[in-house]
């Protein structure tokens, strides 16, 4: 978020100087630029995890870990070792780097800016059981699925149909399934 915030900041103070270009001796630029970066310091302090407590946030997301969070799932995921080739859902991907990581990579993660447009595309595709779902999960040798039953509710009803996937496990915020050898 940061880069488009900044670049939104910079155009409009761009514009906000060019205005005030003749009429100012310019002590008034500094003036907004310190309060801007005051403002950017301040939503960057408040966007750290230890803070999410204070913010007015529903109690199911306050604290640094959320009800969504796949916390037994990834247990799970560690205990029981299924192949390595994960497909995850995204919101998934953050904490599987902190908790699995190197024993599993994650396929993508909410840093959207790390990935081609050609993945999110296939992300995109697998998570909603577009067009060749399942030979996209083949290509990239998927032998294992993570999947978020809030966001991506058309790939596991896909899966449930078909009989190369069976499902390994299921709470309330994820559903695991492993592919047939």
């Amino acid at each position: 978020m940061a880069p488009i915030v900044v670049d939104h900041f910079s155009a409009i103070i761009n514009q906000f100087l060019k205005s005030r270009q003749n009429s100012s001796s310019g002590e008034g630029s500094r003036t907004l630029n310190f309060i801007f970066a005051l403002l950017i310091i301040g939503m960057g302090i408040l966007s750290l995890p230890w803070f999410k407590s204070i913010l007015p946030l529903p109690a199911a997301k306050a604290g640094l870990i959320s009800s969504e969070t796949p916390v037994r799932a990834t247990e799970f995921l560690l205990a029981e070792k299924p192949p390595k080739n994960l497909f995850n859902a995204m919101s998934f991907g953050s904490y599987l780097i902190w908790a699995a990581y190197p024993d599993y990579q994650v396929f993508v993660d909410s840093r959207i800016e790390l990935f081609s447009v050609n993945i999110w595309m296939d992300y995109l595709n697998i998570s909603n059981a577009n067009g060749n779902w399942q030979g996209l999960l083949d290509q990239y040798g998927v032998d294992t699925l993570m999947l978020s039953t809030a966001e991506q509710q058309l790939l596991i009803k896909a899966i449930d149909a078909s009989p190369i996937w069976s499902m390994i496990y299921k709470d309330d915020t994820t559903q695991m399934y492993t592919r047939h050898k």
